[in-house]
């Protein structure tokens, strides 16, 4: 059980750290190249020929990760506390759905986590992590698909801010190299491709706010997990 644990932690770090990270990094040097900097991008990358293994070892794993972990919060903020905040507390309110639940195992299952953790969860937000690390301990295999839309949202929104940033500096490029009408062009694409990173994203956000309720009630099968709790 560790060492599947320990595979999805490998999973999310890469998926929502370190993939992000890395493109943050290039697009950081696409901006220094695109707004008249082009003798500083270009020196970096003769650095990073020069001294290719240790600029892809600190530069891709270290500060991609690191990096990767403030894209991620910045995503966070703009498109969750700001711009999506109503759609997005809709679609995730799972801890809702469960305290709702009209055949007794939302109950029995809060019962439970608060006999183990000693807390009732208030958040669907807050205590997620904690509830989804819980359900793994006790159903690895069921949690999976869980698991996989947590990723798939996160890297999704990730992936929709980095769009979005990503079209000023290519309309400047296309507008300064080709023409103006290429350059509105560029600008559509740029909004079509976010508007699927934001489709993507919202709708990942609602499987794992539909599995996540579903897992937890499963666990609160008294027939389920009961004989789990006598051997604890």
């Amino acid at each position: 059980m560790l060492d599947s644990m320990l595979a999805r932690a490998r999973f999310y770090d890469i998926t929502g750290y370190w993939i992000p990270g890395n493109l943050a990094i290039a697009l950081a040097w696409f901006y220094v190249w695109a707004f008249g900097y082009q003798e500083q991008a270009n020196k970096i990358i003769q650095y990073a020929a020069e001294r290719w293994i240790v600029l892809v070892v600190f530069v891709c794993v270290a500060c991609g990760y690191a990096i990767g972990h403030m894209v991620n919060a910045i995503s966070k903020l703009v498109l969750e506390k700001c711009i999506l905040v109503r759609q997005f507390k809709k679609d995730s309110d799972w801890l809702q759905r469960v305290k709702d639940d009209q055949s007794g195992r939302g109950v029995e299952i809060l019962r439970r986590f608060e006999k183990e953790f000693h807390y009732q969860p208030v958040s669907s937000e807050a205590d997620s992590g904690v509830i989804q690390g819980w359900a793994e301990q006790k159903m690895p295999a069921p949690s999976m698909t869980t698991f996989r839309y947590l990723c798939f949202y996160g890297i999704n929104r990730t992936l929709l801010l980095l769009s979005l940033a990503s079209i000023p500096p290519v309309a400047y490029v296309v507008y300064s190299k080709i023409c103006w009408c290429c350059m509105i062009m560029s600008v559509i694409v740029g909004i079509l491709i976010s508007i699927i990173f934001g489709y993507q994203y919202l709708r990942f956000v609602k499987y794992y706010a539909d599995s996540l309720p579903e897992l937890l009630l499963m666990m609160g099968d008294t027939n389920l997990v009961e004989g789990r709790d006598d051997n604890e």
